[in-house]
C-alpha cells in the first residue's frame, strides 16, 4: 500500500486522532513502529503534529471501508480503533478483521462488561483508562507483545507479559539465569507440561511449548519476540 509515494506493509492503523490516539501513535513510532492514521475531523487539534512526525493521515471516517482500504488494511499488522465512540471502535475492529482476519485488534473501550464479551467472542484485545498508562498499553498490544499488566516505578512503564517459547527460538535450550542476565528481566512464572513454578531455579532450560511470565520494559519484550520467533 502506497501513501506519499512510501510502501507500507505491517504497519499500525491508528483510528482517531485525540489524546489517545495522538500518544499511541508516539509511542509507536518511539518503538520503530510504521503509523497510518485516519481522522474524521480535518481540524482535530492533534493533525498538525502528527503531519509534523510525517505520519500519513486519510481525512475521513474509519467505519468505512473505503477509508480503511486506503489505510492499507489489507497489508497492515494491526489496528487501534481509539475514537471517543466505543460503539464506532467496535464497528471499525470488526469491519477491519473482515477485510484481513490476521489483522491484530486493539480497541479502546469504556463498558468493562462490553469490553470482556468482545474479548472472549472475537478475542480483540481492549483497553480502558484515559490515564497515561494507556498509550504504551495499547502501543504494546499493537506490536503483538502479550501484555497482561503494566505499571510505573517511578518514570519506568514495567510490564507482565507471557511467552510460550517457540519451537524455532533463539532462547531454546538457555537457563533461565542466562535469560534474565542478557535481557535484563525477571521471570516470575514457569509453566511446562509437568513444572508449574513461581520465580524458577535459574538451571531450569527452556523447551518450546514452554510458558514463561515475565516482568520487563517494552523495548526487552521487543528484544525477547524478536529472539523468540519470526
Amino acid at each position: 500500500m502506497c501513501i506519499r509515494d512510501r510502501i507500507y506493509r505491517d504497519h499500525v492503523i491508528v483510528c482517531g486522532l485525540g489524546k489517545v490516539g495522538y500518544r499511541v501513535v508516539l509511542e509507536l513510532l518511539r518503538f520503530g513502529k510504521d503509523v497510518v492514521a485516519i481522522e474524521v475531523n480535518e481540524q482535530g487539534r492533534f493533525i498538525e503534529k502528527v503531519q509534523a512526525l510525517n505520519v500519513p493521515i486519510i481525512i475521513g471516517d474509519a467505519r468505512r471501508s473505503e477509508n480503511l482500504r486506503k489505510a492499507g488494511v489489507e497489508y497492515a499488522d494491526s489496528i487501534v480503533p481509539a475514537t471517543d465512540d466505543q460503539l464506532a471502535n467496535l464497528e471499525i475492529a470488526l469491519d477491519a478483521r473482515e477485510i484481513n482476519p490476521g489483522i491484530k485488534v486493539v480497541i479502546r473501550m469504556f463498558d468493562q462488561e462490553l469490553a470482556a464479551k468482545i474479548e472472549k467472542g472475537f478475542g480483540i484485545h481492549t483497553a480502558f483508562s484515559s490515564s497515561a498508562l494507556t498509550a504504551p498499553i495499547f502501543a504494546a498490544a499493537a506490536m503483538r507483545l502479550d501484555v497482561k499488566h503494566s505499571f510505573y516505578i517511578g518514570d519506568q512503564l514495567l510490564n507482565v507479559s507471557e511467552t510460550v517459547i517457540q519451537p524455532d527460538s533463539q532462547i531454546n535450550g538457555w537457563d533461565i539465569a542466562r535469560l534474565e542476565r542478557e535481557l535484563d528481566l525477571s521471570v516470575l512464572y514457569y509453566q511446562s507440561s509437568e513444572i508449574h513454578d513461581i520465580h524458577p531455579a535459574p538451571d531450569l532450560n527452556l523447551l518450546p511449548g514452554d510458558h514463561i511470565l515475565v516482568l520487563a520494559s517494552i523495548e526487552t519484550l521487543q528484544h525477547l519476540n524478536k529472539l523468540n520467533g519470526p
